[in-house]
């Protein structure tokens, strides 16, 4: 078994973009940086933290 990468600290990542969204209500402040071991797309991971705010939160 592999040992997990450590996890990067806030002041670790290189933040690259930061843009503001507003979705039916909602204000989403999304940071984008780069990482090696990404395992999504942005397009993905941004609508997954969406489908999740709203199950938790509902629509």
């Amino acid at each position: 078994m592999m040992p997990e990468p450590m996890k990067k600290t806030v002041d670790e990542i290189k933040v690259i973009a930061i843009r503001e969204y507003e979705i039916k209500g909602v204000h989403y402040i999304v940071k984008a940086a780069l990482s090696d071991n990404a395992t999504e797309t942005v397009k993905t991971k941004i609508q997954r933290l969406i489908q999740n705010d709203i199950e938790k939160n509902g629509a």
